[in-house]
């Protein structure tokens, strides 16, 4: 984990606390604020992101989700058989998924499910997971790829986003062109926030504060855009600046969301922070993709009475309520995807109630986003050793032995579909990930 010394050195080093502030109290670029000569005449391509969670655990997520309550499939006693809807796809799954649904509206129908297969067998092949065991490709669609980082690339905005790589809020094997990336302690990203005299000091980010930046910043812009006698420059801030009153609203949402981030609770989970820092990560567009880890039962192996699981169950739920509240809150529901992908899944059969061991042939990816319709896409089946995930339709996703996406396909086909629900051309898809397996029923239009 990177403490805030070398939290996003390029920012910091550039007076980083000041400039992000700026950027959030203008509505303005983190860029443009950088280089106010790259501002465009035209509109820019709309900004898509994407919060990825990542587990190298591999956590119990799959037994638990919709479409995984199968005949034989073992459950905690309390995490009940109970009917979910997803779209217009009717599932079963644990109690907790139909709170989440009746308590957030909407949800449902941009939510789907894709039971898969990673192949994996062992914790340190979640590098090879991560680059869909060798599918996901480098920008000249050859040699290799982090899936994370490649969805960074794709979506990368010149003039509006920062860097081009994956910033990690929790610990993952995330590479860039082969090179490994950090990992950020989430509370990094509020002591940005604090002048660095005064560390802990937040009273910048008071209306009155948020506002003064606001002005003194436009103010030095618009001079500077007179001087240089660039019209774009002026169209740009015309186009993007916020108003005092938008300023002042922000103020209150920053104060909300980064003055005081949640303590990590009694077992040391830091989700609550690292949503938040996610999502202001994503607002202020210094990257396209950030990734985050949230507890779903982790590393199971010895979980006598599944009870870690139930209780995990739990917490991961309401941390997707909490991403679900605070898109809406940030007004990102319309341009952030959300998804998974694990190491593997674990074993869904249990001959008692003493813990899962991993599962290299079913996993299932949870995928929400403005471009995905809900649904439950293919689901596990039992070869008569163990539950795998099964052959299914890509666009019903029923599961079927001679279905389209077979379980060797199966993980090519769940990554290519969240690289298209976060807003990946075919001629994207076709050049940066192999194999042309799309789970089509998963996505609009």
């Amino acid at each position: 984990m990177m403490n805030r010394r070398t939290l996003l050195q390029g920012l910091v080093a550039g007076g980083g606390a000041s400039l992000l502030l700026r950027s959030l109290a203008t509505g303005l670029p983190l860029s443009f604020l950088l280089d106010p000569s790259r501002a465009r005449a035209d509109d820019p391509p709309p900004v898509r992101s994407v919060l990825l969670i990542l587990n190298e655990d591999g956590d119990p997520f799959n037994a638990n989700c919709p479409g995984s309550y199968v005949e034989g499939v073992t459950h905690h006693p309390d995490l009940v058989k109970t009917e979910v809807k997803l779209g217009a796809h009717t599932s079963h799954a644990a109690p907790g998924w139909k709170a989440l649904l009746e308590g957030n509206p909407g949800l449902g129908d941009r939510m789907a499910i894709i039971h898969h297969a990673t192949h994996a067998v062992a914790h340190n092949q979640y590098p090879s997971v991560l680059t869909l065991q060798g599918a996901a490709k480098g920008e000249e669609g050859n040699g290799e790829e982090c899936l994370p980082t490649l969805l960074a690339q794709a979506l990368f905005t010149p003039g509006t986003h920062i860097q081009r790589e994956p910033i990690a809020l929790a610990p993952a094997p995330l590479t860039s062109l082969g090179n490994p990336l950090p990992s950020y302690d989430p509370y990094s990203l509020q002591q940005l926030f604090s002048p660095v005299s005064s560390p802990g000091d937040l009273a910048f980010l008071t209306d009155e504060g948020m506002v003064e930046a606001r002005a003194k910043t436009l103010d030095a812009l618009y001079a500077q855009a007179r001087a240089s006698g660039r019209p774009t420059q002026k169209r740009f801030l015309e186009r993007y600046a916020t108003s005092r009153e938008e300023a002042r609203q922000l103020a209150d949402k920053l104060r909300a969301d980064l003055a005081s981030l949640p303590a990590p609770d009694e077992e040391g989970f830091t989700y609550p922070a690292q949503v938040t820092a996610a999502l202001a990560l994503l607002r202020a567009n210094v990257s396209p993709v950030v990734t985050l880890s949230l507890p779903f039962g982790g590393d199971n192996h010895n979980d006598a009475g599944l009870g870690r699981e139930l209780e995990e169950t739990t917490l991961g739920l309401g941390a997707i309520a909490l991403i679900w509240q605070k898109l809406h809150d940030m007004q990102l529901q319309d341009t952030v995807t959300l998804a998974s992908l694990n190491t593997f899944g674990r074993s869904l059969a249990m001959a008692g109630l003493t813990g899962r061991n991993h599962n290299p042939d079913h996993h299932a990816m949870l995928l929400i986003g403005p471009r995905v319709r809900g649904g439950v896409y293919g689901g596990p089946v039992n070869d008569g050793k163990r539950f795998g995930a099964g052959a299914f339709d890509p666009a019903t996703g029923v599961v079927s032995p001679g279905a389209a996406i077979q379980p060797g396909q199966s993980l090519v086909a769940a990554g290519r579909t969240l690289a298209a629900a976060a807003g990946l051309t075919s001629a994207q898809l076709d050049k940066r990930i192999a194999g042309d397996a799309l789970v089509t029923g998963a996505l609009l239009g």
